[in-house]
């Protein structure tokens, strides 16, 4: 089976994905990472994995520039041919599953965050929001990590209820990522 993994940076896929990552290659499943090429992406195809970089401003909110993420990774998916591709990030799970359901390639998005789409009430954030509702009618699922961000989605129409699912987490790495223990300061002050 392969499975393609769809990220806004290769430093997010080996920092926070990497486990899962090397877990679906050890048993067996051919894993395809597309993201933009940095310094990380090495390590993922060290790990086993088969990379296609792709073109993506994780920050900017140019509509007519992020438009042009939809063709590129259209032609990605349709090289490519994945059985499922796994969106993470709101560009790969709005564009992606746009993309994606061009070529009825089931996929299954992500959300970790809401980011600041939410907090603004402003144009951007307006058309954020609706090709969140046109596009998630795609996803064959959607997970969230955090029960209000679901209970939005839900309130407002922007994801069929049934096919959504709470995870209780993104799962860290915890021999990576080890809790520290908590220092207090002695004193604190104001100035």
């Amino acid at each position: 089976m392969r499975i393609a993994i769809v990220l806004n940076t290769s430093w997010n896929i080996y920092n926070f994905r990497m486990s899962f990552v090397r877990t679906l290659i050890d048993q067996g499943y051919e894993v395809h990472t597309i993201a933009p090429n940095d310094e990380h992406t090495k390590f993922l195809t060290e790990a086993g994995c088969i990379h296609h970089q792709v073109r993506m401003d994780s920050r900017g909110a140019n509509f007519f520039k992020d438009s042009a993420l939809v063709v590129e990774l259209f032609m990605i998916y349709r090289r490519v041919k994945p059985d499922v591709i796994l969106h993470y990030t709101i560009k790969p799970n709005v564009y992606g599953t746009l993309a994606a359901s061009m070529l009825k390639i089931p996929v299954i998005n992500n959300v970790c965050g809401l980011g600041t789409v939410f907090l603004k009430d402003n144009l951007v954030s307006a058309v954020a929001i609706l090709l969140y509702k046109i596009s998630f009618r795609f996803a064959k699922k959607v997970f969230f990590q955090n029960s209000d961000d679901l209970r939005i989605f839900i309130d407002r129409g922007l994801v069929p209820h049934n096919i959504v699912d709470l995870v209780p987490g993104s799962g860290i790495d915890l021999q990576k990522f080890q809790p520290m223990p908590f220092k207090r300061m002695k004193s604190l002050r104001f100035c």
